[in-house]
């Protein structure tokens, strides 16, 4: 295996996973380490997962069994899923405010059943009301929460 904190049975799933998603992916959502994940493209689902899951870059070791975790800015909830798998009783409060993606989110904690995970569709910022968001080529108006 790789040097990371994940389990060996854990490292196991996910490299199965990541060959799975090294072919074409024939279907949206994909069924990966038990979750049914709707994506918004090949490519952005592969380096999410690659990111998130093989190279646990969102990992952190709690002793507390339902941990707090504020994601802000969830993009689709791959780091929700991977906290979920991590710490199945966590609490789970996600930002994410593209509409687009956070609509992918939602499908994404929905799918899946995931209880306690507090969806928000606004930007975490220094202030409240309304920013511009740059995502890619595209410019839009967004909330912003302080």
């Amino acid at each position: 295996m790789w040097e990371t904190p994940l389990s060996e049975n854990l490292q196991k799933e996910i490299v199965s996973a990541y060959e799975r998603l090294c072919r074409p992916i024939p279907t949206n959502p994909i069924e990966l380490l038990g979750y049914k994940i709707s994506f918004m493209g090949e490519a952005h689902l592969r380096w999410l997962f690659g990111e998130i899951f093989m190279d646990a870059s969102y990992f952190f070791h709690t002793d507390n069994d339902r941990p707090l975790i504020f994601d802000c800015g969830s993009n689709i909830g791959m780091s929700v899923l991977f906290f979920k798998k991590l710490y199945q009783n966590a609490r789970i409060v996600a930002f994410e405010p593209d509409p687009a993606t956070f609509a992918t989110l939602r499908q994404n904690v929905v799918q899946n059943r995931l209880s306690d995970v507090e969806l928000h569709s606004v930007a975490i910022g220094g202030h409240s009301g309304q920013i511009e968001f740059f995502f890619a080529i595209r410019r839009r108006k967004v909330q912003a929460s302080k």
